[in-house]
């Protein structure tokens, strides 16, 4: 019998409160049958490793309700192997309703729910950074036609010359240099950096750190607070969010597109309290998308229990 299953990305920044998310929905969760896998892109493995040994992080989200646990690392270079593995390991095999896969790590895999868990960020700090942005670059050629008017596949020797030598013939390189010894100084060395890598055409561009690039995927975020003195700090980091996707020029230099589909929804919530009522949202919505895209298990199934 197969079933329907949906999936979860708990992602988000490194002691956010993710494995926190999860514990807070086991423990409202009645009837759906679930699994958890921790998903790591590390060099640690040469190939594609399924773990099933019971880690201190898997440990706190055993339940009668989690039918099984994994920890799953693969290498940056084998994304594709890892995404068609997952598929053969034994904790796929288990007729869950949903499949809650947590980590920053993304090997493909398309969730029916994108959730990004990050912290307030410190006083004064942006989310969005602005900075130059390279939109193309300029080959040696095209960087002295550019600089110069000169077309080099037209440059030809004087007819004196060639008499000297009729099998002498010029390099696009040399002609590089010889255009170089009859311009200023300044522009020379710019064509001779370009000559090495090419010469960059830049405008200014919008930018995210490494620590929130999921937030560019990702339709559900919820800013972990600890107390009543972060919710100023997490509003600002809130309206950033939210700024994100409204803005043509930042949705372009971010390549924004939720990974699920799903509008953006930003929560503010102390995960650390089950009674918050923010957290009780999140949760609820995270058990509409399960009901939305999974399958009953059986006759166990309540659907008075969500």
């Amino acid at each position: 019998m197969s079933f329907q299953r949906a999936f979860i990305r708990v992602d988000g920044t490194d002691n956010s409160g993710k494995t926190l998310l999860i514990q807070q929905y086991l423990k409202s969760n009645r009837s759906a049958w679930v699994s958890v896998a921790r998903i790591l892109e590390t060099d640690d493995v040469d190939a594609p490793k399924a773990d099933y040994k019971k880690t201190a992080e898997l440990e706190r989200i055993s339940t009668d309700s989690v039918f099984s646990t994994m920890v799953y690392r693969y290498p940056p270079s084998q994304r594709s192997k890892a995404y068609e593995e997952f598929w053969d390991t034994t904790f796929i095999e288990e007729p869950t309703d949903a499949v809650f896969l947590e980590g920053a790590a993304d090997f493909g895999l398309a969730p029916d729910l994108h959730i990004f868990v990050t912290r307030p960020l410190a006083k004064n700090e942006s989310l969005l950074r602005q900075d130059e942005i390279e939109i193309a670059r300029l080959d040696v050629k095209g960087v002295l036609e550019f600089l110069t008017g000169i077309k080099l596949d037209e440059v030809e020797m004087p007819d004196d010359e060639i008499e000297d030598d009729e099998n002498l013939e010029f390099s696009d390189d040399e002609i590089i240099e010889e255009t170089i010894t009859e311009i200023p100084d300044s522009i020379a060395e710019v064509i001779r950096e370009a000559a090495s890598g090419g010469y960059p055409l830049k405008r200014k561009g919008w930018f995210l750190p490494d620590t929130h690039q999921g937030l560019k995927g990702a339709s559900m975020v919820i800013i972990n607070i600890m107390d009543e003195a972060e919710t100023e700090a997490a509003r600002q980091l809130s309206e950033e969010i939210r700024r994100m996707h409204k803005e043509e020029e930042i949705i372009r230099d971010l390549s924004l597109r939720t990974t699920d589909g799903r509008r953006l929804t930003v929560f503010i919530a102390n995960l650390a309290n089950p009674k918050d009522s923010e957290l009780k949202r999140a949760v609820a919505r995270i058990k509409r998308v399960i009901r939305e895209n999974s399958s009953p298990h059986g006759s166990e199934y309540e659907e008075n229990n969500w």
